[in-house]
Order: C-alpha cells, then sequence, then structure tokens
C-alpha cells in the first residue's frame, strides 16, 4: 500500500512509510490504520481554538488549552482533521507531529521542541475525510513570569494549515 491508497475505513487515518523506507525489524512495516482518538476534553475555563487551511487542503489543526497558565509541567493537546471532501496525505519530515511557542511582543519565550532531538525519518499520514488525527505533546516546562502572552501551535506536516494563536495569561499559583 503507498501513501494515498483507499485502503482505510472511513474516519480513520493511516500511517505508513515511504515506499523507499525499510524497517530495522525482521517484520514487515505495519500499515494498520490509526484509531479515531479524539483530544482530550478541555477543562472548565479551558479553551479549544481552531486554525483552518487556507490553502484548500481541507484541514484544520485545534489547540486544546488553559485561557490561563500556571508555570511548571504543562502538556499540549492537539489534533488535525481532514474537514474536506478527499483524503489527505500529511508528509512528515521527521519523528516531530507538532509544536508549540509561546512569544510575547512576537518574541518567542518558550517553544516545546527547544532542545529535543526528532528521528529523521520521512513518514506519511493519510486523513480521510471526516478523520482526526490526535496527539499530545508532553514534557515542556513553563519557567515564564507573570503576565500576557499569546500561544502559536503548529502541524509539522506537509501541507499545514495556519498556526493556531490565541492570548493566555501565565498567572502563579
Amino acid at each position: 500500500m503507498a501513501c494515498g491508497d483507499d485502503d482505510a475505513e472511513d474516519g480513520e487515518a493511516v500511517l505508513l512509510p515511504p515506499a523507499s523506507v525499510t524497517s530495522p525489524t525482521t517484520a514487515p512495516p505495519t500499515t494498520a490504520a490509526l484509531p479515531d482518538i479524539e483530544a482530550p476534553a478541555p477543562d472548565a475555563g479551558a479553551c479549544e481554538d481552531v486554525s483552518a487551511s487556507t490553502d484548500g487542503s481541507g484541514l484544520e489543526v485545534t489547540l486544546g488549552t488553559e485561557d490561563q497558565l500556571v508555570p511548571g509541567a504543562i502538556d499540549w493537546p492537539l489534533s488535525v482533521r481532514n474537514v474536506g471532501d478527499e483524503p489527505v496525505t500529511l508528509v512528515y519530515p521527521t519523528g516531530q507531529d507538532g509544536d508549540v511557542a509561546i512569544r510575547q511582543e512576537g518574541e518567542d519565550v518558550y517553544r516545546w521542541s527547544a532542545g529535543q532531538a526528532f528521528t529523521e525519518a520521512l513518514r506519511c499520514q493519510v486523513l480521510e475525510p471526516g478523520a482526526r488525527y490526535s496527539f499530545t505533546l508532553e514534557g515542556g516546562r513553563i519557567t515564564l513570569a507573570e503576565g500576557a502572552y499569546e500561544v502559536v501551535a503548529t502541524l509539522a506536516a506537509d501541507p499545514s494549515p495556519d498556526e493556531v494563536v490565541r492570548p493566555v495569561q501565565i498567572v502563579e499559583e
């Protein structure tokens, strides 16, 4: 099966390696469809912002996080959904699914991926119409002072819809 084949059932995302990639194991690479996993439900006071594609790919990215953040450990729930009528093949150049930055006055003051290493393996993911792929960027740590910031979330695939940008307050406990 190659990227873009129609073997996935409706509502399923399929993650496939490119045909030129071989598995380091003795078994062939898996072509099983990814389950349609919903992003965690936001808590009270949480906000879910959506960015719809402007390039006509039919994708939207969702960021579910609080309007107010407390310094310390944080996870970033993200999802991408195919809202179009045709399957969309996402191509990821690395093992990174997405990224989140926090900006103040237009300058990055936090980036989830800073200092992390990702596999450099090209991978494809086919999102059928209506399918959603949800993931969480785990292990973030915020050490910012109280104040007004904006959170910027992006998908690390091509095609990728516009970034999700929303205001957030950093508050002390």
